[in-house]
Order: structure tokens, then sequence, then C-alpha cells
């Protein structure tokens, strides 16, 4: 079943994103990155704004535990913008308070 499918292909981009995470953490950054990266190809193709806000919000925060704060800036400053341009001022909130919290 094609649900079955994206359902799969879903939960493994969250899984490899949660390991990246813990990888940065960790201190295990050449792990973190490859994690990372893993998840943005198999999201390559998927047109599913909840999906892709998670891999971007995400892939910021992995970024600043990295120290490229530079990057973390650029895509949190990004989620602002469209979620703006989209009316969802709450949201943009959620990460305009995040990108505040950067310094």
């Amino acid at each position: 079943m094609p649900s079955d499918v994206s359902s799969r292909r879903h939960d493994q981009i969250v899984l490899d994103l949660a390991e990246a995470r813990v990888s940065a953490m960790t201190g295990e950054t050449h792990a973190a990155i490859s994690l990372l990266g893993r998840a943005r190809s198999a999201a390559e193709g998927i047109d599913m704004v909840v999906l892709t806000d998670e891999l971007e919000y995400e892939a910021a925060g992995i970024a600043a535990v990295l120290g490229d704060e530079r990057e973390a800036r650029a895509l949190l400053a990004g989620l602002v913008e469209r979620h703006e341009a989209r009316g969802l001022r709450r949201f943009a909130d959620r990460y305009r308070r995040d990108l505040e919290a950067l310094g």
C-alpha cells in the first residue's frame, strides 16, 4: 500500500533526525551530519509542510548544537518568514523565540 510506504518513509526521516540530534549532542559530528543528510535525501520530493518544517527545525537545532549558529539562524529565519507569509503567527513566534534564544 502506498500509504504504508510513505508512513515508513516519514518514520525513518523522524528517526534519522532524532538520531542526528543525539549524535550532535554527544559530539559525534560526522554521524550527525550524515544522518541529517540521509533525512534530507529521504524527504526530497515530499510536499508536506509539517514534515519539511520539522526537518528544517531539527536541522536548525542540530546546527546550533554543532556550533554553526549562522546556519541555525538562517534556517530559523526561513521558518519565521514562511510562517509569517502564510499568516501563521503563532508558529512564526515560536521560531522567532528560538532565533532570539541564540543570542
